[in-house]
């Protein structure tokens, strides 16, 4: 089907909310994407006839924003000259498979012309802002009220793989593993793990500790659990 969304300029809403109801809009979600690439158009499946790294940089796009090469611009604007000039050998003889998962999955809000997919891509890169600054505004440090209303555990200590020694002092809240660092001034957060229901207190610090080794051994984007601030 064609599908109908499209974006409204005059919609007072952010950013955030314009990327999100596009996605509920044709409930696009990146599991439902690869499902419907199993799909069959014109008796083969899309996953078989487009490369695999095409459907990656589609899937990208989609959800990430992240700008397209130059033929999948030429697909995404419904330009066969553009796109014919652009395809290598491979692309040539599936832009009808291109055709029918643009026309049948993706919304027009994220097609049709180079102004469509420059605005999706503005459009993720402000959620993404949105998102950093809100999470930036929740987590920013002050010192923390946790020394009192908490329990003391211990402390956390670890080696990164360059072998730098880290150490966090941790509190225990009713809901929280928090941990941070002590001065004379008292106990200055880092961050900390909500636990879930009926997680043991063993099992938390393992879940924070893991994060606290993948943060600074592969970087904040690697983390599951901890909500952490800048002093991380």
């Amino acid at each position: 089907m064609n599908t109908p969304f499209r974006f409204n300029p005059l919609n007072p809403h952010t950013a955030r909310d314009l990327r999100d109801s596009a996605f509920a809009a044709e409930r696009l979600t990146p599991d439902g994407f690869d499902a419907y690439c199993q799909k069959t158009f014109r008796g083969q499946c899309y996953a078989h006839m487009i490369p695999e790294y095409m459907l990656e940089g589609l899937k990208d796009y989609i959800f990430e924003g992240t700008p397209p090469g130059d033929f999948l611009t030429a697909v995404l604007c419904n330009d066969l000259m553009e796109a014919v000039g652009r395809a290598d050998d491979t692309n040539i003889t599936v832009i009808p498979w291109y055709c029918g998962i643009l026309y049948n999955y993706m919304p027009m809000g994220l097609r049709s012309n180079k102004e469509a997919i420059k605005r999706w891509i503005r459009i993720c890169d402000d959620a993404r802002e949105e998102e950093a600054a809100e999470k930036a505004m929740k987590t920013k440090w002050t010192f923390s009220d946790a020394e009192h209303s908490g329990q003391h555990v211990g402390v956390l200590e670890f080696k990164d793989s360059k072998g730098e020694l880290h150490d966090f002092t941790v509190i225990k809240t009713q809901d929280r593993i928090v941990f941070g660092i002590v001065c004379n001034a008292g106990f200055l957060e880092s961050g900390y793990l909500e636990r879930e229901e009926g997680e043991s207190l063993d099992e938390a610090l393992q879940e924070t500790l893991a994060d606290l080794e993948s943060y600074y051994n592969d970087g904040p984007d690697s983390v599951n659990r901890i909500i952490y601030n800048e002093r991380m």
